[in-house]
């Protein structure tokens, strides 16, 4: 019986390199890619049609987890659930983000990965859930409050959910993957320094080459989640841009 990945944010950056490497990787795993925009995945459709199943849900909305969980109705048991979907906007100082906007980037980077792992609750058995983060140690960065509120709320999920559910149920684990070079880069790059001093620097980063390749990022993402020990697995916040500095 193949093993059942689920993966958040699969129509582009690692989500998407993430869902590519374990089709490619193994013959073993199924992959459950959850996007908003599923065109991008046609590609890997036609060349995995048995083993991807491409869902069209707007994860960040009661409703669109509902019927996420609809759809799985007929799987049994999911082995690993990565939460790569997140947004980066609003992207300005504080006085001046909308409300509204504030909210979709919690729902989406806190309310989701959440709530979605406890509606999946019943199709876990010994299974692995991994957050992704930014950095490994998180520090506010001027004009991306927002983002950076969301991703200290993550971690505290995370340690909330090793906390409550058994080990038997699932265990948790938590990445950093750093600077690389995905479309919320690229919005990142776009944007005024005035209300984002930190685009200057990644803009630099970029354009000399220092961003890591999503594929690379979703290779050690996949070696993490299918490789590590139990206890490794969940200990620690697993710093990808630390791991690539190793001799």
């Amino acid at each position: 019986m193949k093993r059942v990945a689920l993966v958040t944010g699969a129509s582009s950056g690692i989500g998407f390199a993430l869902c590519t490497s374990l089709l490619t990787s193994t013959t073993d795993i199924s992959v459950v890619a959850v996007c908003r925009e599923p065109s991008s995945l046609e590609g890997l459709s036609r060349q995995f049609l048995k083993r991807l199943t491409i869902v069209n849900s707007d994860i960040a909305t009661e409703s669109g987890r509902n019927h996420l969980c609809n759809v799985l109705g007929n799987i049994v048991k999911i082995d690993f659930v990565v939460h790569c979907a997140a947004v980066v906007t609003p992207l300005a100082p504080l006085e001046n983000i909308d409300y509204h906007d504030w909210m979709i980037c919690q729902q989406t980077n806190v309310d989701a990965p959440v709530f979605i792992t406890l509606k999946l609750l019943k199709k876990l058995s010994h299974s692995r859930v991994l957050f992704l983060t930014s950095d490994a140690t998180l520090q506010p960065v001027y004009g991306a409050a927002s983002y950076c509120v969301s991703k200290m709320a993550l971690h505290m999920a995370y340690a909330c959910l090793k906390t409550e559910i058994a080990v038997e149920k699932a265990i948790f684990g938590l990445v950093a993957p750093g600077n690389v070079d995905t479309p919320m880069q690229e919005r990142i790059r776009m944007t005024d320094p005035n209300d984002l001093p930190i685009a200057t620097a990644m803009t630099d980063a970029y354009e000399k080459n220092r961003l890591l390749t999503p594929e690379l990022a979703a290779t050690y993402i996949s070696k993490i989640l299918l490789t590590a020990n139990s206890e490794e697995f969940s200990s620690r916040c697993w710093n990808i841009s630390e791991y690539l500095k190793r001799p």
